[in-house]
């Protein structure tokens, strides 16, 4: 399935990474470990879930190298993104 990649780097526990869209998608947010599992069509965890309002915020569990993968459902050409990690306040 095609997917659209962002790299986030070194992020620190409880910061909030927001996810917008202009088209639905599903957001996996995962560590480097889950993220090249993934990438190899094995078993891996992630944090998210198929969304559909834009933005979206998930909260860093633990400190890692985190990689935001979003699965586009035949839509590669249309869905455009923005991602952007923010302070534990910002959480709505």
């Amino acid at each position: 399935m095609p997917y659209q990649l962002s790299e986030l780097g070194h992020v620190d526990q409880g910061k909030v990474v927001e996810i917008s869209l202009n088209y639905a998608a599903s957001i996996k947010v995962m560590d480097t470990t889950n993220y090249y599992s993934f990438k190899k069509g094995g078993k891996y965890k992630y944090i998210g879930e198929y969304v559909d309002k834009s933005p979206y915020q998930i909260t860093i569990p633990y400190p890692a190298r985190w990689y935001v993968v979003l699965e586009l459902d035949g839509l590669a050409a249309k869905v455009a993104s923005s991602v952007k990690i923010l302070p534990s306040s910002a959480l709505k």
